[in-house]
């Protein structure tokens, strides 16, 4: 199968799996536990779509720690991430994610973790994408921890195909972790 035709299939598979809510609490307490996520200081998740492993725990969790949070916005063919708050507010962005209305950009230095939105992933941490490139290109320099989270569901049993600009991500979690 090509990429595209795997896509297809993982979205269909991410929205018929049950219980998201308890899974994704589940994947939010793992992550929580991780060496790398309670050293943090500055980390990068993203605003979760609704098949997606939900975000908004996550996110609460370390702004409650103090951590600095950023999200992604679209700028054209790239992604750069912006501070978040309490009070932050949001729009509709790019493919109709939310995205953070602030101004204050976070330099990819000052990040030390990164949590990677996914379709899918494998057993070599290659992740499946939404096929826009956004996060490989972001991914190529970074130095912090990259992390992808996903319902075990979403685990491919196989290698999925990558190219040379594919980025491995560090860990994979789920709520099997």
């Amino acid at each position: 199968m090509n990429k595209a035709q795997l896509r297809q299939q993982y979205k269909a598979l991410r929205h018929a799996i049950p219980q998201k809510a308890a899974k994704s609490l589940e994947i939010c307490r793992a992550v929580e536990r991780l060496p790398n996520w309670r050293t943090a200081t500055v980390v990068a998740l993203y605003a979760s779509l609704p098949d997606e492993v939900d975000t908004a725990p996550l996110i609460a969790a370390a702004l409650r720690a103090g951590k600095t949070v950023c999200l992604p916005k679209v700028e054209g063919n790239e992604i750069a991430f912006y501070r978040i708050g309490e009070a932050t507010q949001f729009h509709s962005g790019a493919y109709s994610i939310r995205e953070p209305q602030s101004e204050v950009r976070i330099e990819k230095s000052d990040i030390e973790l990164i949590i990677v939105p996914l379709l899918a992933a494998d057993s070599q941490n290659y992740r499946l994408g939404f096929g826009g490139g956004y996060y490989d290109r972001y991914l190529q320099d970074f130095t912090g921890t990259t992390l992808g989270i996903c319902f075990g569901e979403q685990l491919s049993p196989t290698p999925l195909p990558h190219e040379a600009h594919d980025v491995p991500l560090e860990n994979i979690i789920t709520q099997q972790s």
